[in-house]
């Protein structure tokens, strides 16, 4: 998905929307969104700290504060990962499926309609 180190620090240098989730003051979590282009950048959990409600929380700040400015919004993940399934629990959609094995899912606002 060409997600490197260097461009999750790119991301936050140039528009910090992020949100990080700590237990017992470590970070577990986190969770990435780029306002103008109406996405959700990166969103990761620690494996032993998830089914505990960690992402659900921190996806839910990134949907509202997306969610403020665009009435759909959208992001890619492996088809295979079990992000994919939360993501889908959680609401979005999948709308286009690449060679690579990546899907593009997205996600209306409540009340809004839907449009691309």
């Amino acid at each position: 998905m060409g997600i490197t180190d260097e461009a999750i620090l790119e991301a936050m240098l140039a528009a910090p929307c992020l949100w990080i989730a700590e237990v017992d003051g470590a970070p577990v979590g986190f969770s990435m969104a780029d306002l103008e282009e109406a996405s959700v950048f990166a969103m990761f959990i620690l494996p032993g700290f998830e089914d505990r409600g960690i992402g659900r929380s921190l996806m839910a700040r990134a949907e509202e504060a997306l969610f403020d400015l665009h009435s759909t919004i959208w992001l890619e993940t492996s088809a295979e990962s079990r992000a994919f399934g939360f993501y889908q629990k959680l609401g979005w959609q999948e709308v286009e499926r690449f060679e690579d094995g990546d899907v593009r899912l997205e996600k209306t606002k409540p009340g809004a309609s839907a449009h691309r």
